[in-house]
């Protein structure tokens, strides 16, 4: 599957970097839910080689990001896309990141809203599960590796999807963090 990943040139492996901006020139994205409950954030930060690219950060408790990269590192040795994870200090703490890309999710290109009704959530699962469909061999390859990490939280906000690529994101939920039992993304497939 083509992806067009900013900085591939890293390759793969946990990156070290550092927030170069203040605080007040943070750009909040949302507060965490669930487990995480952190604030996730846009920053530039720099990268090891002195590399400044733009970031989301989470602050997330230490397991939950070792959780982010040890799962990030391992979908992409199994061959998944996943945007270059990082150790961001900031502020002497250190936090999950990932290079921001500009895709958006999978549930922003099909229009979820949170007021939707019945018919129209029935809609976009089946423009997903449509989707879903077109792409059987990734889907069946993460699925897989979803249950293999125990991912129960793989869902349309965190598979990045600008047409042509499907990039996976958040993970902090995998590895026995999560809620549930189920794999949701299975769920949306079979149903």
């Amino acid at each position: 599957f083509p992806v067009t990943i900013a900085s591939q040139e890293w390759g793969m492996g946990l990156h070290i970097t550092r927030v170069v901006m203040d605080r007040e020139s943070i750009t909040p994205i949302h507060e965490g839910k669930g487990a995480a409950k952190g604030t996730v954030y846009r920053a530039l930060v720099r990268h090891e080689t002195n590399r400044i690219v733009s970031a989301v950060v989470k602050e997330l408790p230490l397991e939950l990001v070792a959780v982010e990269c040890f799962c990030a590192l391992t979908l992409q040795s199994w061959g998944l896309q996943v945007p270059n994870p990082m150790v961001v200090v900031d502020d002497n703490a250190l936090h999950f990141g990932s290079e921001e890309l500009p895709h958006p999710s999978l549930a922003q290109h099909l229009g979820v809203r949170g007021d939707m009704d019945a018919d129209e959530r029935r809609s976009i699962i089946d423009r997903a599960t449509s989707i879903m469909v077109k792409w059987r061999p990734f889907v069946s390859s993460l699925i897989a590796a979803d249950e293999a990490i125990q991912n129960t939280d793989r869902n349309l906000q965190n598979m990045l999807y600008d047409g042509a690529n499907m990039v996976l994101i958040d993970h902090d939920k995998a590895m026995g963090f999560g809620l549930g039992v189920d794999n949701k993304l299975a769920n949306i497939v079979i149903d």
